[in-house]
C-alpha cells in the first residue's frame, strides 16, 4: 500500500513539473543548439557589430502545430546593404543546420523567428542594417504547454 502510495505521489509530482515547467527534453535539445551555434567559427561580415545572443523555445506562429521551435542566433548590425550580408553567410552552416538571416525591416516573418521575443534589440539603431543570424530545428511539443501558442 505504501508503494502505491509512493507511486502515485510521484505521478502527480511529475505531472506537476510537465504542466507548470515543460517537458526537460526541449530544454536540452535547446541548450545543443546553444552550443552549437556558439562555438562555430561563423565568418561574419567585417563591419558586423554583435548586438545580442539570443535563444527561444517555444510553439510556432500556429496555434496547435503541435511542434515545439528552438531557435538561436545573434542581432547583429552593418553598414552593408542586404545583398553584401546575404552574400557573407550564403554557405554558411551550423553543423547540419544551414544560417539564416531574417533582417529587421521585412515585413514578413518566418514562422521560426520569435519577433516578439527578440524585438527590443530590432529597433534601437537607426543607421545601417540590423539583421538577426540564426538556426532553427523543430520538434514535437510533447505536451510542454511552453510551445503550444
Amino acid at each position: 500500500m505504501a508503494r502505491l502510495v509512493a507511486l502515485i505521489f510521484l505521478v502527480v509530482v511529475i505531472g506537476f513539473f510537465w504542466i507548470f515547467y515543460g517537458t526537460p527534453v526541449h530544454d536540452f535539445r535547446l541548450s545543443i543548439l546553444e552550443r552549437q551555434f556558439t562555438q562555430a567559427h561563423i565568418n561574419h561580415p567585417s563591419d558586423s557589430v554583435f548586438l545580442a545572443r539570443r535563444s527561444f523555445l517555444g510553439g510556432p506562429s500556429p496555434h496547435g502545430s503541435a511542434q515545439c521551435v528552438y531557435a538561436t542566433g545573434e542581432v547583429r548590425h552593418a553598414m552593408l546593404d542586404k545583398s553584401d550580408i546575404q552574400n557573407a553567410y550564403r554557405d554558411s552552416s551550423v553543423g547540419k543546420q544551414p544560417l539564416k538571416i531574417y533582417f529587421t525591416d521585412e515585413s514578413e516573418l518566418p514562422y521560426e523567428i520569435p519577433f516578439g521575443e527578440w524585438q527590443e534589440e530590432l529597433g534601437d539603431v537607426n543607421t545601417g542594417t540590423v539583421y538577426i543570424v540564426y538556426i532553427t530545428t523543430s520538434n514535437h511539443y510533447l505536451g510542454d504547454l511552453r510551445c503550444d501558442n
